[in-house]
């Protein structure tokens, strides 16, 4: 192909692109198809000062752990997160590990990667028993990735039409995901990280700058294929959309209309941003959370249900706001929500071991932290590119679930209390192994009953020592009864001026955390007084 056909081709396909964004119906969309008037009608408008009535609706408050997925294309490469970003930077792991395994990526690009994800063992079946194994872990919503950077559709998706799950697998795959999770009686969640595949795919279209084929152009220079990598865009940074240069005013409209099918679609309850408001507070990206929480009103009597999930802090609180990797410190009125995998990447790693993936224990730690400050765990699990979990994922979640069955009542429909708990802060990234004298505190949303979750059993008939309710901070005298969930009888415990101390049964539960329960004689819990002594 010569330089001026070539160049054609790209006028052509980008004028494709333009067209789609404007001309496709959405999947139950009103209105004439246009850009910004299908918006749901009702109480939010696409601007800051009106998506600030949002308020967090009781059921997400009320779930705390939800089940994230990254799954499609990436997993297919198993080398890293961003396979396909890092499979065209010459002489990266996922460059040498593509070279030698499908091609060079001028010949062998990331379009037939996606050619090659089938998800095998994925089907209406599978999806049912994979939610009914996240339910009995202790989840309360599931959410799967829609589309991640990757610019693949994992539904039957209109405006993507070569590159979405239907082609390459023949299943719906988000349409299952959402069946399951309905008949389980669970809410629904999608997760989107599209918007700034522009700068994300920028790899594509470069060449090797060394070697026999040096200045051989990828596959992502082809025209052909501009509707999965687009265009030469002057950014190619990765980072949240900060800015609203993630690519040309056309694909800001294709992501527009790619999402409202997407949420016409599925109507989920959540919707997960990677980066904060897309585009940056420009057209789309308020636009999509006004069509959501509209939507949501429409399909709930007036009652708004959905939760938008979207990282950096925007101020005022337009959604919730989420933490990657991270935990939000202290005490917080806003509710929040952290997200965190189970293994070191968020796709599954073909060189991970399973087996060193984070313990149950750990998981549950971070989930009573996160609770016990007013904040929600997503926790992701890596599919396997057929649709299946390798055998210590599913044991870490059955062992998840011997413990929130136990303990859920001190999880589950729960507030914080005045403060967090004992112990170091130290959940922040990753998971911590947790101590005997980590302590996290949370409380009926009546105020009438106090939990002291311990993080590790201290030792049969051992004494927790719990510093906060001692003497002169808290009046023991309203204490009426100190109780164990999963465990017999009520527990023998005193105050003095260091601590109050339970005395533990001689046997644990069977639970990774021991949830001590408060009742009072009072008609709420005392008040914590001022620490005028330290600790």
């Amino acid at each position: 192909m010569n330089a001026r056909s070539f160049k054609v081709r790209r006028v052509v396909a980008f004028l494709l692109m333009a067209w789609l964004a404007v001309a496709l119906p959405a999947c139950s969309a009103s209105g004439s198809g246009g850009w910004t008037n299908n918006i749901a009608e009702g109480p939010f408008k696409p601007t800051i000062e009106s998506l600030a009535q949002y308020q967090t609706p009781e059921w997400f408050m009320d779930a705390k752990l939800g089940i994230f997925m990254h799954w499609g294309p990436c997993a297919v490469g198993g080398t890293h997160g961003w396979y396909g970003r890092t499979m065209y930077q010459e002489g990266s792991a996922s460059y040498k590990f593509h070279v030698e395994h499908f091609g060079h990526p001028s010949k062998f690009g990331y379009k037939d990667i996606c050619k090659l994800f089938k998800a095998e063992k994925f089907d209406e079946a599978q999806a049912d028993a994979l939610v009914k194994l996240y339910k009995k872990a202790g989840a309360r919503y599931i959410v799967p990735v829609a589309v991640h950077h990757d610019n693949f559709d994992m539904w039957d998706s209109k405006y993507q039409p070569r590159w979405n799950a239907k082609v390459t697998t023949g299943k719906d795959i988000i349409g299952l995901w959402k069946k399951a999770t309905d008949a389980n009686g669970l809410r629904f969640g999608v997760a989107s990280h599209v918007a700034r595949s522009y700068r994300w795919f920028q790899t594509a279209h470069g060449a090797d700058k060394k070697g026999p084929l040096a200045g051989v152009p990828y596959d992502g220079q082809d025209p052909e294929f501009s509707d999965l990598y687009g265009v030469p865009w002057r950014d190619s940074s990765t980072g949240y959309e900060r800015t609203s240069d993630v690519g040309p005013i056309e694909w800001e409209k294709h992501f527009e209309l790619r999402m409202r099918d997407l949420l016409d679609c599925y109507q989920p309850d959540f919707y997960y941003v990677d980066g904060g408001i897309p585009f940056h507070q420009h057209p789309a990206g308020l636009n999509i959370l006004a069509h959501l929480y509209n939507s949501s009103v429409a399909h709930h009597n007036g009652k708004l249900e959905a939760v938008a999930a979207i990282k950096l802090d925007n101020k005022p609180t337009v959604a919730v706001t989420d933490y990657e990797f991270a935990t939000k410190g202290g005490m917080h009125k806003d509710y929040w929500q952290s997200d965190k995998s189970i293994n070191r990447e968020w796709f599954w790693m073909r060189t991970d071991d399973p087996e060193k993936y984070t313990k149950a224990k750990q998981i549950i730690a971070t989930l009573m932290d996160n609770v016990s400050r007013n904040g929600n765990l997503l926790l992701n699990l890596p599919l396997r590119p057929d649709g299946t979990f390798a055998e210590p994922v599913i044991r870490t979640l059955e062992e998840m679930g011997q413990c929130t069955s136990t303990i859920g009542e001190a999880i589950y429909a729960t507030r914080p209390w005045e403060v967090f708990g004992e112990g170091p802060t130290d959940f922040n990234k990753g998971f911590a192994m947790p101590k005997p004298t980590d302590i996290r505190f949370t409380r009926d949303k009546a105020g009438r009953i106090l939990y002291a979750t311990v993080l590790d059993w201290p030792g049969n008939g051992a004494t927790v020592a719990v510093t906060t309710l001692k003497s002169g901070r808290f009046d023991a005298s309203a204490i009426a009864t100190v109780t164990m969930l999963g465990a017999p009888g009520e527990l023998v415990w005193k105050q003095d001026d260091q601590a109050l101390k339970v005395t533990m049964p001689n046997s644990a539960p069977g639970a990774d955390a021991y949830a001590l329960k408060f009742t009072f004689k009072t008609p709420s819990i005392p008040t914590l007084q001022p620490d005028t002594h330290g600790k």
